[in-house]
């Protein structure tokens, strides 16, 4: 079992091969062989080691980082329709979803100037080419 336990990490074709067993023997052998990852990744985790530790505030560290960023884009956005309904400019579903769905911060900056003086939501998607 253990053999057929290492095996399990080659490619299906080769574990059945080398293990001489079904698809199935295989996918028993590789979930008992998760589990028991599993098993030993929380026990370490539990035992809040200096590495398991590092993991956490990396982890974190990231999450925060990430949620920093979406809501400077969600509030550059928000600042977009201010502006737009500020001066009464209409935008449809389609639009809002766009602008609140944007990416790049920079785009953003360029849309929320735009809102300033554009007569309508089209002419803040025009390519900066067109500028």
């Amino acid at each position: 079992m253990a053999y057929c336990a290492m095996i399990a990490l080659n490619t299906a074709r080769d574990r059945s091969v080398l293990c001489g067993a079904g698809d199935a023997a295989v996918d028993r052998t590789m979930l008992h062989a998760a589990r028991a990852d599993d098993e030993i990744v929380r026990a370490l985790v539990a035992r809040h080691t200096p590495v398991s530790e590092a993991v956490r505030a990396e982890d974190r560290a990231a999450g925060k980082a990430e949620g920093v960023q979406e809501g400077l884009l969600r509030g550059k956005a928000e600042a977009v329709l201010a502006v737009l309904a500020a001066r009464r400019i209409t935008v449809g579903d389609a639009e809002r979803v766009r602008i609140l769905g944007e990416q790049d911060p920079m785009e953003l900056d360029h849309w929320l100037a735009d809102a300033m003086t554009c007569a309508e939501v089209a002419e803040l998607f025009t390519t900066r080419n067109q500028r």
